[in-house]
């Protein structure tokens, strides 16, 4: 049983995320969930990692002018039990809720490295995924 579901979900090509055409309309007061579970490449025995999931457009994090926390959630709960080929959090599901979506609505997710040695953070990576269908296919 499951191989046949491994199998399934190995083939992700052409599997839109939120495709606004459907007969299910995307209704912003129930907004949207998202889980992140896995960090590859994250091999440093002296570090702990975060990542900052935020919704763009606003993006109001990484606006200058004026800088907040709207629609952006940090991911911290990390898995002690992991091994040094990945890194895992143990965060349950993040809500986006009474979000707006436009056809460049994407998310980022930002990851940070703190180092317990230099007592330093540092940019590990980031990631931009889009949300909209069309946008999928530009």
């Amino acid at each position: 049983m499951l191989s046949y579901f491994k199998r399934l979900l190995s083939n992700t090509t052409g599997l839109p995320m939120i495709d606004l055409s459907f007969f299910s309309v995307y209704e912003p007061s129930f907004g949207f969930r998202i889980q992140f579970n896995v960090l590859y490449g994250a091999k440093a025995q002296d570090s702990i990692y975060s990542t900052i999931v935020s919704i763009a457009p606003p993006a109001s994090l990484y606006n200058p002018e004026n800088r907040s926390m709207f629609q952006a959630y940090t991911l911290t709960a990390v898995n002690w039990k992991c091994t040094t080929d990945y890194y895992t959090y143990n965060e349950d599901e993040v809500g986006f809720k009474n979000t707006v979506l436009q056809n460049s609505s994407a998310l980022i997710f930002d990851i940070k490295r703190y180092n317990f040695v230099t007592k330093s953070t540092t940019d590990f990576g980031f990631a931009v995924y889009p949300l909209i269908f069309e946008f999928q296919k530009r």
